[in-house]
């Protein structure tokens, strides 16, 4: 086990285990997979869900990638070179992986 992550034990009925089971295996998912990306999902909405529908960032994730962007946006210019302008992109791709990746 990582030293990042932490196991959490849940109690649920049979019918809900099989039910869990039935959604996991529909996605083609490991239920420890289902189920993690699905509190997970959960969790993000309860917790940032202002119940509002904006474009602005709702996760702490999404707002570290738009100060990113807002940072690059503010630096690369007209004078900046091709390939400092490469650098930043392939740095802001790298990093929307990440997130995309959950990292």
């Amino acid at each position: 086990m990582s030293v990042n992550t932490k196991v959490i034990s849940m109690r649920t009925t049979k019918e809900d285990g099989t039910l869990f089971e039935q959604a996991a295996a529909q996605k083609g998912q490991a239920i420890s997979v289902w189920m993690r990306e699905n509190l997970r999902q959960n969790a993000l909405e309860q917790v940032y869900d202002t119940g509002e529908k904006n474009d602005f960032p709702r996760t702490p994730g999404e707002t570290a990638l738009f100060r990113a962007v807002l940072v690059i946006l503010q630096t690369v210019g007209v004078d900046t070179s091709d390939d400092t302008k490469r650098l930043y992109a392939e740095k802001a791709a790298l990093q929307i992986d990440k997130m995309k990746a959950g990292e």
